[in-house]
C-alpha cells in the first residue's frame, strides 16, 4: 500500500508540474512539442501505407473501445465469481476515463497546428485521452492479472503493459493530433489513479471474491 502511494504521490506532483507548464503556455515546452510534431509528421506524410495503418490503429485503439474491453473482462470475472476484482476494474478505468474529459475542458488546449494535416483532428488536445485510457487500462489489468503469472509471464505482462500505452500514444503523435507533453499527461494521469486506487483492490478481494482458490486473482 505504501509503495501504490509513493507511486501515486510521485505521478500526481509530475502531472502538476506538466500541467502548470502547459496551462502557462511555457516557450520552451511548447516549442520541442512543436517541432517534434513537424518532424515526426513529416515521416507520416512521405508513407501513405503508413499513415493509413497508424489511422486504422488510432481508430481501434480509442478511449470508448479500451473501456469497452476493460467491461467485457470485468463482466467475466464477475461470472467467475470475482465480483470484487470486477468492481475494482471497472471502477477505475471507467471513472478514470472520465477524468481527462474533463482537464481537457478546463485546460482548453488546441490541438497542434500543421502546416500540412496528415489525418482530421476534433476537440482538444491535453491531456491525451488515448494515452490515458490506455495507461488505465494496461496498469489496471497488470495489477489485476499479476499474482496469478509466473516469472515469465510477469515479464511478458509488463511489456505488453508497457507497449500498449506507448503504441497508442504514437499512433497520434505521428498523425498531428498530440503533442508528446499531451501524451505524457495522459501516461502520469493514468499511472496516478491507478496507483491511488491500488491498495482497493486487496480489500475488496476479501470482501468481495467469492471463488475459492480462483479468488487469488
Amino acid at each position: 500500500m505504501r509503495s501504490a502511494l509513493v507511486v501515486a504521490g510521485c505521478a500526481a506532483a509530475a502531472f502538476l508540474g506538466l500541467l502548470a507548464l502547459v496551462v502557462a503556455g511555457w516557450a520552451p515546452l511548447h516549442e520541442v512539442d512543436t517541432e517534434t510534431v513537424r518532424r515526426i509528421t513529416d515521416v507520416t506524410r512521405r508513407h501513405d501505407g503508413y499513415r493509413r495503418a497508424l489511422a486504422a490503429l488510432t481508430d481501434a485503439l480509442n478511449a470508448e473501445w479500451t473501456v469497452l474491453a476493460v467491461a467485457v473482462v470485468s463482466l467475466l470475472l464477475w461470472w467467475r465469481r470475482r465480483a470484487g476484482t470486477a468492481l475494482w476494474l471497472f471502477g477505475v478505468v471507467g471513472i478514470g476515463s472520465l477524468v481527462g474529459p474533463v482537464l481537457k475542458q478546463l485546460v482548453d488546449r488546441p490541438r497542434p497546428e500543421i502546416a500540412e494535416p496528415v489525418h482530421a483532428f476534433s476537440g482538444l488536445s491535453f491531456p491525451s485521452g488515448h494515452s490515458g485510457s490506455a495507461t488505465l487500462a494496461a496498469a489496471a489489468l497488470l495489477l489485476v492479472a499479476w499474482p496469478r503469472l509466473g516469472p515469465g509471464a510477469r515479464v511478458a505482462a509488463v511489456v505488453a503493459a508497457v507497449a500498449f500505452p506507448l503504441l497508442s500514444g504514437w499512433t497520434r503523435l505521428a498523425l498531428g493530433g498530440h503533442y508528446p507533453s499531451d501524451l505524457l499527461g495522459g501516461v502520469l494521469l493514468g499511472i496516478a489513479w491507478v496507483a491511488a486506487c491500488a491498495p482497493l483492490l486487496p480489500w475488496l478481494r476479501r470482501r468481495w471474491d467469492l471463488g475459492g482458490s480462483e479468488a487469488r486473482c
